[in-house]
């Protein structure tokens, strides 16, 4: 199973005549869960482990997780140490995924492996809670747009509407802005 960044990359070695994996492997890919999708995955994991836990704690994770599966996985299993699945203790797994040293260095070594302009612009959105314009922004028009490109097409980033982008993991939006 291949994620994130890398999904753009490896996109282009399969589906490009001048690849070497040209049509050589059946993407399957795995999007983010709705709401609905994502709580019914947390309450039967939950359940599955006998686990109690409270409605608007699942509806917190949800909100907070955004629907990747990888995320609340791991939210899952780090839920499992707490005696109920409440709201304290949502946000004390939320936090300490946050803090968690193996989590910020794979976002830093990924943000690192990111060109200049591509940098840039995910540090300012993420800077913005992870969504926004990107009005203020210290580059020029020519730089916006191949850090665009290239955030695009890597999967870090959608585009909502004209002129307003989304980074697409809410744990880099989190960590990213205490990067340096």
């Amino acid at each position: 199973m291949i994620s994130g960044s890398s999904v753009g990359l490896l996109e282009r070695m399969y589906s490009e005549k001048e690849e070497p994996f040209f049509q050589f492997f059946f993407p399957l890919y795995v999007k983010q869960f709705n709401q609905e999708i994502s709580a019914k995955f947390l309450k039967e994991g939950f359940k599955d482990e006998g686990k109690e836990y409270e409605e608007e704690a699942i509806i917190e994770a949800v909100k907070e997780l955004d629907g990747i599966p990888a995320w609340l996985n791991y939210f899952g299993l780090k839920s499992l140490t707490c005696n109920k699945v409440d709201l304290q203790c949502v946000n004390t797994v939320l936090n300490e995924i946050y803090q968690d040293p193996v989590i910020k260095s794979i976002i830093d070594n990924e943000y690192k492996k990111l060109g200049k302009n591509a940098k840039e612009i995910l540090k300012f959105l993420a800077k913005k809670g992870g969504k926004g314009n990107l009005r203020g922004i210290n580059l020029s028009k020519s730089s916006i747009n191949e850090g665009l490109k290239s955030l695009l097409n890597d999967g870090y980033i959608v585009r909502k509407e004209r002129g307003t982008y989304e980074i697409i993991d809410p744990i880099i939006s989190k960590i990213l802005p205490n990067i340096s």
